[in-house]
């Protein structure tokens, strides 16, 4: 899809470029695999569980985490605050803490909005590990 990653796993996979289609959004990928004009569509589990339960018929495999030249590929999500307001980025940090250091909790919380236990980066990562590419 135009603008995700999921070409770089492809292409990191080995997938020739010539054997991989950009796409606009996600339910044009959908439609691809439904009309036989594409084998797969790569999107997260998060955005492929959604579209299976929009398209019937649709297949999702197993959610994974990729992995380009050896490293696995977090993709976690983030909450942006403008300058001057540090008091409510802390206020929501701290709230945030609370939520995700309770794995199964989190998950049980996300559920109903397609992400699993998949989607949840290790409490280790960090912002400047992601931020070193």
């Amino acid at each position: 899809m135009a603008g995700a990653v999921e070409g770089s796993y492809a292409k990191g996979a080995g997938i020739a470029e010539d054997r991989i289609r950009t796409l606009q959004k996600p339910q044009d990928g959908a439609d691809a695999v439904k009309g036989g004009r594409v084998d797969a569509f790569l999107l997260t589990g998060i955005s492929l569980r959604w579209l299976a339960r929009t398209n019937p018929g649709t297949e999702v495999t197993e959610a994974f985490l990729p992995e380009l030249d050896g490293k696995k590929q977090y993709s976690p999500g983030g909450a942006v605050f403008g300058q001057g307001n540090e008091v409510l980025r802390d206020a929501f940090n701290r709230e945030l803490k609370k939520i995700v250091s309770d794995r199964s909790r989190y998950v049980s919380l996300l559920a109903p909005y397609g992400f699993g236990a998949t989607e949840i980066p290790p409490a280790t990562l960090k912002t400047a590990d992601l931020c070193k590419g």
